[in-house]
Parts: structure tokens; C-alpha cells; sequence
């Protein structure tokens, strides 16, 4: 199975069709979307942006989906996005929400990649994306979990509602929930029952459901396998499963689970997710 950021991409609904209009160059004559106001966001103080550092941050947010822009690089950006700080977080949040008329289509993803960026830094944003989960919209709330995930663990205080997420009518809603609960460690007695039910549930029968149910088995053996026993029923069924990958990753958290004294080497999680030949 290969499944690349791509196709997360896609799943914001996002089709690029870069007209002259749109392009980076040209949105410095729109003003930024922000009020002229400071503002909190969980008690951190934030300013807004000039026109200027809007300008300069939608480019920087652009580099990955337009190699060519200006001669950025996705590090040089990156580098300009945390210059900011936590002052780009209205703007990340804005298209997270689909707020900014200047960028309608690109937003989801742009914001992503702001998130990433920023890292831990975005902490207090997590309020306003926890509550993103809730909108009708599914490119919000998937844009809104993809985000979570780049903040890391000190977005610990989403878990529940990424749990709630689990069940979300939007498969990748539900991927990058269970995406993040890899990436944000919670408390074992919290997290696992809803994993082991998630694992136990239906899922798709396609490349979508087959990674759902390989990150919920790598959020286990990455952060509970030692609280993960009430797993191992669903674990040995899943040992048959029709996909290679969904037996060898159950077969793998068995045995860290039923022989601890034989610790198995993790694999990079892009390697747990996607290879099929890696022991």
C-alpha cells in the first residue's frame, strides 16, 4: 500500500488552479484577514499582522504546493513561519476554518503546513482546533485534526474529542484522529478501551480502512503497549486478516505485549504504515 501526504491533501478538497490572481506575488495587495487587534489565545498574548508579514506568510505557507515561488525552499519558509510565532496563529486558524476569502481552496492545506512549521509553538491554538472538530463542514474538521497532529503532545488536553473523532462520518477525519493519537500520548485508561473498540469495529474495506486500523495499532505499541492486554482478542483475530500489512503490525504489538523481555525494534512510522517486508 503507498499512500502519500498527497492524497491528505485531497482529503482537505483542495484542487489547485493557480491563475495569475492567485499567486503569492499578488496577495500582498489584499489586506490581511485579521482584525487590528491584539488578542489571547489560552492566555498568550497575540499581535496582529502587518500587511506585509501576511503577505510574507502566505508565501511561505504556499512553498510546498508551488516549488518555484520566488526561489523559496520548504526549509527557508518553514524558518519564516516560526519567525512569526504564535502572531500567525489567526491566520492558521482562519484557514483552517475556510476564513480567509483570499485563499478559498488552498487554506486546509496551507494551514497544515503552518502547523508543522510551528510545532509545540502552536499550543495555543488547540482550543480553537478541538472546537473545528465540531463544525459540519468535513474539510474543516479534517484540516482541524491534521493540524492537532502537528502540534504534538501538548495538544494532550484534544484526546477526548480526537476519541469522539474516531467515529467521524469523514474517513479522514478519522484517519488523522487516529493519526494524532499516535503523535499526542495520552493517559492508557483514557485511550485505550476506545482504541481497542475502534480495532474491534467495522472499518472500510479499502487502502483508507487499512490505515486506520494499522495507526490504531501503532498508537498502541508506540504509547501503551504495556497497558494494551484487553487488546490482544482483537489482536489475534486480526493476525487473519485478508491485508499483509493489518497481520504483520497485529502480529507485531502481540508479541511486544505477551513478551516484553524481547523488545521489538520500531520501525519509522512511515515504514510501520506503509511496508509490508520490514520485520
Amino acid at each position: 500500500m503507498v499512500i502519500v501526504f498527497g492524497l491528505g491533501v485531497l482529503a482537505f478538497g483542495i484542487h489547485f488552479s493557480f491563475h495569475r490572481s492567485s499567486r503569492p506575488q499578488a496577495l500582498g495587495t489584499n489586506a490581511s484577514p485579521q482584525t487590528r487587534t491584539s488578542a489571547t489565545h489560552d492566555g498568550v498574548a497575540i499581535q496582529p499582522l502587518s500587511a506585509s508579514d501576511y503577505s510574507r506568510l502566505t508565501n511561505w505557507l504556499l512553498t510546498p504546493f508551488v516549488p518555484r515561488n520566488e526561489g523559496l525552499t520548504p526549509g527557508y519558509a518553514q524558518e519564516g513561519i516560526r519567525s512569526l510565532g504564535t502572531n500567525a496563529l489567526p491566520v492558521l486558524l482562519a484557514l483552517v476554518r475556510h476564513q480567509d476569502t483570499n485563499l478559498p481552496q488552498a487554506g486546509a492545506a496551507m494551514a497544515v503546513v503552518g502547523f508543522e512549521a510551528l510545532g509545540a509553538t502552536a499550543a495555543p491554538a488547540v482550543g480553537a482546533l478541538v472546537e473545528c472538530l465540531d463544525d459540519s463542514r468535513p474539510e474543516v474538521r479534517s484540516a482541524a485534526a491534521k493540524s492537532l497532529g502537528e502540534i504534538g503532545p501538548p495538544a494532550a488536553s484534544a484526546i477526548p474529542r480526537l476519541l469522539k473523532a474516531l467515529w467521524d462520518k469523514e474517513p479522514w477525519v478519522r484517519i488523522w484522529a487516529v493519526n494524532d493519537l499516535v503523535r499526542i500520548p495520552g493517559q492508557p485508561d483514557v485511550v485505550v478501551p476506545p482504541l481497542v473498540e475502534f480495532l474491534e469495529g467495522p472499518s472500510e474495506k479499502s487502502d483508507m480502512g487499512e490505515w486506520e486500523q494499522v495507526a490504531a495499532i501503532a498508537a498502541l505499541q508506540w504509547n501503551y503497549v504495556q497497558n494494551a492486554t484487553q487488546a490482544i482478542p482483537v489482536l489475534r483475530r486480526m493476525t487473519n486478516a485478508p491485508s499483509a500489512i493489518i497481520q504483520m503490525r497485529a502480529s507485531d504489538l502481540l508479541s511486544a505485549i505477551e513478551k516484553p523481555e524481547n523488545p521489538h525494534p520500531y520501525p519509522r512510522y512511515d515504514d510501520y504504515l506503509y511496508r509490508t517486508s520490514q520485520k
